[in-house]
């Protein structure tokens, strides 16, 4: 009954994680990467009142991971909490499946990596699957501060 019980457990992680992978949730594409990327083109807004103009930079955040890798599998719960963290600042978040030697130019040598994208230039990279897990487990909701904590740690 035990041995039923844990490979039913090992199916339902496999199946979710196969099912994250086919989602929305992941690129897997380099032209779907380089258009998520361009959502953190900086904005400008003008008042038609005042005249005045005001720029909104923008953010973005995606994990480069291995679609095989047991990071991918243990995502299906960490996943939901970062996704919420970066909503709860306005960032959209995504998962990356695409081959490393596309990588190269994203300064990513290791996967996992999170990659924070701002005006369309990385300003940071974060390496190591325990690091992107002390983002996860972090009880600040804010994404920002946890992933500079998380920087200034190594």
């Amino acid at each position: 009954m035990k041995k039923k019980a844990l490979k039913f457990k090992d199916d339902m992680i496999e199946s979710g994680a196969k099912k994250l992978v086919e989602s929305s949730m992941v690129i897997n594409t380099s032209e779907d990467l380089e258009k998520f990327i361009q959502k953190s083109e900086t904005k400008s807004f003008t008042s038609k009142e005042t005249w005045i103009t005001k720029e909104f930079i923008k953010k973005v955040i995606v994990i480069f991971a291995d679609k095989n890798s047991d990071f991918m599998k243990k995502s299906l719960v960490g996943l939901p909490v970062l996704i919420t963290k970066a909503f709860s600042q306005n960032i959209p978040l995504k998962m990356c499946d695409i081959k490393i030697d596309e990588l190269s130019k994203y300064d990513i040598k290791e996967l996992p990596s999170l990659v924070v994208f701002e005006t369309e230039k990385i300003i940071d990279v974060i390496e190591w699957e325990e690091d992107i897990n002390r983002i996860t487990k972090s009880l600040n909701i804010d994404i920002n501060k946890s992933i500079e904590d998380s920087i200034e740690k190594n």
